[in-house]
């Protein structure tokens, strides 16, 4: 590759990390000029950094996942957190809980170190958007409209932010995102930013009056994740099984050797997310068997379809070995 064609990979990157450096800077010396009085001028409790960072990786696992007029949408619940460190830390230690806990999540999920740095700048700029939109607005000396009206402005602020810079990081990455997409994605962001911070308004003010009411939210919001986790791999299952017999019972008869078996396969183990699908046919009365499959998108001839078949039979490996010279690249 000549350093004309690399050129502008670099330079694509170095934008990014000028861009999360930049996130980073503006949001640490927003947080700074807040000061280091938390939310609440006076908390019934404080809550250390370092237990905090564990909820903010709790949280960002567990996941809502779903569709919206065929968009699919992950929502990570970090409004919990992002509410608690409003109100029972101090900012700098809010800042230092959020980064951590942002480090071992993406370390964890082994990211590039370009999106790490990135998804920095912008869980800085989460932070010092809710602490500064609080402190322009007062601090009080108990939780009320005032505070949960900063909350929920930095967190619109929040979502505006981040989305338009992923949009500009997907542009000088050579991915760019229409307008169109980004006003949807937005919106659809902005609604459920607003619903999950409510229910932290309700789960922090409970709280105040009784702080061991957090284990119970805690447990709630867990159980109901997961919950819903299983009934999304539910309704897909039960999607995966209607789509393959609505396919099916379209079906006529096919010939063991016409090229469209294979295709027709290969449509199957697609419905089926299967790596390999093979039909086996009885040859005849002498206990013979001929084979037609395909793996991972490859038709294989009928000489890799029985030798796959037999390695499976004798080894129980649900795939050959990688680099086996027979099989068929056609």
């Amino acid at each position: 590759m000549s350093a004309a064609e690399s050129g502008p990979g670099r330079g694509a990157k170095a934008c990014v990390l000028l861009l999360g450096a930049s996130l980073i800077a503006v949001g640490a010396l927003i947080v700074l000029a807040s000061g280091n009085q938390p939310g609440v001028l006076n908390p019934s409790f404080r809550i250390p950094w370092w237990l905090l960072a564990p909820l903010y990786v709790l949280t960002a696992r567990l996941t809502v996942d779903f569709e919206f007029r065929k968009d699919s949408h992950s929502i990570a619940l970090t409004q919990l957190p992002v509410a608690l460190g409003l109100v029972f830390v101090s900012p700098l230690a809010h800042l230092a809980s959020r980064l951590v806990a942002s480090m071992v999540d993406l370390g964890a999920r082994r990211s590039p170190p370009l999106k790490i740095f990135f998804n920095l700048g912008i869980d800085t700029m989460e932070v010092a958007l809710v602490t500064g939109a609080v402190t322009l607005l007062g601090r009080s000396d108990v939780p009320g409209p005032r505070l949960w009206l900063g909350l929920l402005l930095g967190l619109l602020a929040s979502e505006v932010l981040s989305h338009i810079s992923l949009a500009a990081v997907m542009g000088l990455l050579g991915a760019p995102m229409t307008v169109n997409r980004l006003v949807r994605t937005l919106g659809f962001a902005l609604i459920s930013a607003s619903v999950f911070a409510c229910l932290a308004v309700v789960a922090v003010t409970a709280m105040w009056t009784e702080r061991r009411v957090v284990v119970v939210i805690l447990l709630l919001a867990a159980s109901l994740t997961v919950a819903y986790r299983g009934h999304r791999r539910l309704s897909a299952q039960q999607r995966t099984t209607e789509a393959l017999y609505d396919f099916v019972k379209e079906l006529g008869p096919l010939c063991a050797d016409a090229e469209e078996t294979r295709d027709v396969l290969e449509q199957i183990r697609v419905l089926l997310h299967a790596r390999h699908l093979d039909l086996a046919l009885s040859a005849g009365t002498d206990g013979a068997w001929r084979h037609v499959a395909v793996f991972d998108g490859v038709p294989l001839t009928p000489f890799d379809a029985t030798v796959i078949a037999d390695s499976i039979a004798q080894t129980g490996a649900a795939a050959p070995p990688s680099g086996w010279p027979h099989l068929s690249s056609a």
